[in-house]
């Protein structure tokens, strides 16, 4: 099961905002439940999979594989979905209250032919050469059984995420819930249970049930938004990618900065093929590990966003100076405890998690990352605001920089340090860097220095 980002209401909201119908169809407080829900069990089953992944095939070498093909998945996704998350569920919002001329499934209909249009060269030619796709993806030929199985999960993920936006476009908020747990909690592991007698297995059937409850909502769709617009589909897609593009660049570098690192490890750290692949499942896991520390921080920094607007808006910065000073001042304290837990505990939690076999190969590694949560938890936990501020491209920059200095880190210290450790270094300074750009750019928007753009 690939990363996924559950789209919440006041991110449909947001994206309706330009609708002048939409104030009169505001989600009521009992919507955000399932939603939130939703999210948490996302994160649930995340934990869920990865111990079934130890339990179901008892030992670190299948554990390590699934992982791995978690991470890759996750690392491919962004490339052939061009930004389509959030643009099709603002486009569709906009459609349905138009005047027939742009129709949503249109918009739905543009976002699959750009993905499946990027996406389909390569799931041929990985294919045609899957044992040079096992070698680039895994660093081992002998793996190439998972090729076929990883493409089918890939183009599940990716129907996947065009369906969840388009229902949330439509203000079908619980069916799009319904549709994310289906796909990505009750899928997954209904598949270890009947199907996860290997790795290839998981990932074929997977693929295949996933596919086809997309298949199902597309066929849905069509029928019950009215088909077709009236105006081209070159039109549609133009008005899609215009907005889709922006939120690109930094789509990209936080995946090349978070899913990146386990395949480095795989191709640079200079172990032998088991070794290797253990140690790139580790770093995987933890990326996953990873992940809960920006969620821990996710509904804090969604009111975030409408907050700093309203007060930008009244030119209160007293206020905001006042209110983001308390907000860093709570993620602070839940760095630091995190941190010290994490330190304190990793080592028990894992043995009673993964088993005693793992902890030797893992726990060097997770503690490392663990220090990495911390600079991604303040990320994750005020980009919000400089979102709320401008539309200008200022985390895509930051994301960059960071990504660029983790880069120089671990070129310079692989060929004195070697191994694993030159990566994990490498990561925990690019996202030290990434929230440190991030705490200074709200200093300035707080100042005044980053002027706010807040045109409707």
């Amino acid at each position: 099961m690939a990363e996924v980002t559950v789209t919440t209401p006041e991110e449909t909201q947001a994206s309706n905002a330009s609708n002048p119908a939409s104030k009169s169809r505001l989600i009521s407080w009992r919507g955000y439940l399932l939603p939130y829900f939703t999210t948490f069990a996302l994160v649930g089953t995340n934990l869920l999979l990865y111990k079934l992944a130890s339990s179901v095939w008892g030992g670190l070498e299948h554990w390590a594989e699934y992982s791995l093909v978690r991470r890759f998945l996750g690392l491919l996704e962004p490339f052939f979905l061009f930004g389509f998350g959030l643009a099709i569920a603002r486009q569709v919002s906009l459609a349905r209250d138009g005047d027939g001329g742009k129709k949503p499934f249109s918009f739905f209909l543009v976002a699959l032919l750009g993905s499946f249009g990027a996406v389909f060269p390569f799931l041929v030619l990985a294919n045609i050469f899957p044992e040079t796709t096992a070698w680039l993806c895994f660093s081992d030929p002998n793996l190439t059984p998972l090729i076929f199985p990883m493409t089918l999960a890939l183009t599940g993920s990716i129907l996947n995420n065009l369906c969840y936006p388009f229902l949330q476009g439509n203000m079908l908020i619980q069916r799009a819930s319904l549709f994310m747990l289906l796909n990505n909690c009750a899928i997954p592991v209904f598949a270890f249970f009947v199907f996860g007698d290997s790795v290839a297995s998981l990932f074929w059937w997977q693929g295949i049930l996933v596919i086809s409850s997309s298949l199902l909502v597309i066929s849905w769709s069509y029928f019950s938004t009215g088909g077709l617009g009236r105006d081209s589909l070159f039109s549609h897609m133009k008005s899609l990618f215009s907005y889709g593009i922006r939120r690109l660049p930094c789509d990209l570098g936080i995946t090349i900065l978070l899913q990146s690192p386990a395949f480095f490890v795989l191709h640079l750290a200079g172990l032998e093929a088991v070794a290797a692949k253990s140690a790139g499942g580790t770093v995987g896991f933890g990326v996953t590990l990873l992940s809960m520390a920006g969620t821990s921080v996710a509904p804090i920094a969604l009111i975030m966003l409408p907050q700093t607007t309203q007060l930008l808006k009244s030119k209160d910065y007293s206020t905001l100076k006042s209110y983001l000073k308390k907000v860093v001042g709570l993620y602070l304290c839940l760095g630091v405890l995190g941190i010290a837990l994490g330190e304190l505990l990793i080592q028990p939690v894992i043995r009673w998690y993964l088993g005693e076999s793992f902890v030797s190969a893992t726990v060097p590694i997770l503690r490392i990352m663990i220090v990495s949560s911390f600079p991604f938890l303040i990320y994750c936990g005020l980009r919000s605001v400089i979102d709320a501020t401008t539309p200008r491209p200022i985390n895509a920059k930051n994301t960059w920089i960071g990504l660029l200095s983790g880069a120089i880190a671990v070129s310079v210290l692989q060929p004195w340090l070697g191994g694993v450790e030159p990566v994990l270094y490498g990561l925990t300074l690019a996202l030290a860097v990434l929230a440190t750009l991030t705490l200074r750019d709200v200093g300035r928007i707080v100042k005044g220095t980053i002027p706010a753009e807040l045109e409707v």
